[in-house]
């Protein structure tokens, strides 16, 4: 697509996933018929979706490099225990680079490559190598450590009641210099030099500081902010509460299920072309840098490519759509999309959307 031709694909972008995958699972209702194309990033929402033995995932994405990334993923997932899976992509110390080698005779030959000429990246912990990743850190170290104290951030995340965080939050962590900082920080021109990227934030309209500044109040000022796994990792660097796939309960599931798995190079229509029709679809935040005929095209290719029964799920972030403008087939979902919404530990999106193929 012409959206991405100026977007750099020769790093990792993402080190992990950014969207929710609770809420993600339960907006897609798998089960053991469901064929699942899903945006891969880096992998970690795709593998979750096998906690629920689907019959097949297709991870899709057109990045090489993430597709390396979630190659080892899964090979790790593949061939190691939970404890060394962990340690392998740097949530817990330990001999990385060792486990890498280990595992790295069964990686596709691309991904042996490209890591073999990197270890250093699997030293340094491969959660925390991705360019987004990154720019939490400058923003934890360059400009959160200016705002708030160690034990203030503590204290954000300390058991409270609802009365009592949003307190805390009013009166403790909104600061002039939060207030300022942060919207700097989280600008259009800093969040596309520093984050995501210029391409992808064309069709954002709005005031890009000030919009994610508002979201970040109002789930800081909420009691869920105590035990969301992404808060804690963009204020404090670790992951105090792991993400979904690596959680105990749900480990042992998706690695029964990891030969379902696999990940393809290509849009939503290679992988109609390659795969067939799907019943369900994680299709990330894909249009939010989509001008509107290009998402009026993708929607038409993905109606083709909908099975009967078919769920779909997305995010919009600060670009509003939602495929059942494009075709009366998408039924807007519009009483699950706001409840899903609104228990989101991704607090930056402006919604999640769900729509139904009939």
């Amino acid at each position: 697509m012409s959206q991405l031709k100026d977007v750099n694909f020769d790093l990792i972008r993402y080190a992990n996933c950014w969207e929710d995958p609770n809420v993600l699972l339960q907006a897609l209702q798998i089960n053991s018929s469901s064929k699942v194309l899903s945006i891969a990033s880096a992998g970690d929402n795709s593998f979750s979706l096998l906690s629920e033995s689907p019959e097949m995932v297709v991870g899709i994405d057109v990045n090489d490099i993430q597709l390396y990334l979630c190659d080892l993923k899964k090979t790790g997932i593949t061939h190691l225990d939970r404890q060394s899976f962990l340690v392998l992509l740097g949530f817990e110390k330990g001999d990385a680079v060792g486990l890498y080698n280990q595992i790295k005779k069964d990686l596709k030959s691309d991904t042996k490559a490209y890591f073999d000429a990197r270890t250093t990246l699997i030293e340094q912990g491969l959660i925390h190598q991705g360019k987004f990743e990154n720019y939490f850190k400058i923003f934890r170290t360059k400009v959160l450590k200016y705002i708030h104290s160690h034990h203030r951030i503590d204290q954000l995340f300390s058991e409270k009641t609802a009365a009592e965080q949003s307190a805390f939050y009013k009166n403790e962590w909104n600061s002039w210099r939060w207030k300022a900082l942060f919207q700097l920080f989280f600008s259009k021109p800093v969040m596309g030099r520093l984050g995501r990227d210029k391409a992808f934030l064309k069709e954002v309209e709005v005031n890009v500081g000030q919009f994610i500044y508002k979201k970040a109040g109002k789930h800081l000022s909420s009691k869920e902010a105590q035990t969301n796994f992404m808060l804690h990792y963009i204020m404090k660097g670790k992951y105090d509460i792991l993400p979904h796939y690596v959680q105990e309960e749900v480990y042992e599931k998706v690695k029964a299920n990891i030969s379902k798995i696999s990940f393809y190079k290509g849009f939503a229509e290679d992988a109609f072309s390659e795969f067939g029709s799907f019943n369900r679809m994680n299709l990330s935040n894909i249009f939010e840098y989509m001008d509107l005929p290009t998402f009026c095209e993708v929607g038409k290719q993905i109606k083709d490519g909908s099975d009967h029964d078919t769920q779909i799920a997305y995010w919009n972030l600060m670009v509003p759509r939602n495929l059942n403008l494009v075709d009366t087939a998408f039924e807007y979902e519009e009483e699950l999309s706001k409840s899903l919404s609104a228990s989101d530990n991704g607090f930056f999106y402006n919604q999640m959307i769900v729509n139904h193929v009939r």
